[in-house]
């Protein structure tokens, strides 16, 4: 693989690193909006096709942080904190429009989906971070809970309990703001792609 190890230290191309990350998470966005349309899951596509699409759309498919670093940037926190944010793909605000507009057909497909970027991409990756035992185990049941609401959400909407599913929303939110507040225990290191 490539590594950005003898770049990083020697202090050139470090602006690069940033764009490089955010251009891979856009090259995930657009997949993860094709998928959608086109009924297909996430999960269906190979690992190595995300891996190879985000390489040839120019991003790195790993970064090694910089020995000495203050704090670990690990991609996967940076990109749950734009989820939260109402930056990243999106989805948390339109999920958030669906519910109020009471639109719940696209309210059952997108949360199977949104699960799958979330729990298998993101969270997952940030977890590998981690080096503290305790955090890891903080981070998979945050995990866990973050699938179970989105679950729950998908349930309610075809149940057409959609106050009940509002509240499974506001949850959801906690649940990412909680993992998120993990990230002081990421280590410097080799961050894996997701």
């Amino acid at each position: 693989g490539f590594s950005l190890f003898p770049l990083l230290s020697s202090g050139l191309f470090e602006g690069q690193v940033e764009a490089a990350m955010v251009l891979r998470s856009q090259v995930f966005l657009l997949l993860f909006f094709f998928c959608v349309a086109r009924g297909m899951s996430v999960q269906s596509v190979p690992r190595r096709a995300l891996f190879s699409a985000a390489a040839a759309a120019g991003a790195a498919p790993s970064v090694l942080l910089r020995e000495g670093a203050s704090a670990a940037k690990v991609e996967e926190f940076e990109l749950l904190k734009a989820e939260l944010a109402g930056r990243g793909t999106g989805g948390l605000t339109t999920l958030e429009a669906l519910l109020e507009k009471e639109d719940t057909a696209p309210i059952v497909k997108m949360t199977k989906e949104y699960c799958a970027y979330l729990k298998g991409s993101l969270m997952a990756g940030a977890r590998k971070s981690l080096g503290d035992d305790d955090a890891k185990d903080e981070a998979k049941r945050l995990t866990d809970a973050v699938q179970e609401d989105l679950i729950a959400i998908n349930k309610l909407v075809r149940r057409d309990d959609l106050p009940q599913a509002r509240t499974y929303y506001g949850t959801l939110k906690s649940d990412l703001a909680a993992f998120i507040a993990l990230e002081q225990f990421a280590v410097v290191g080799t961050v894996a792609p997701p």
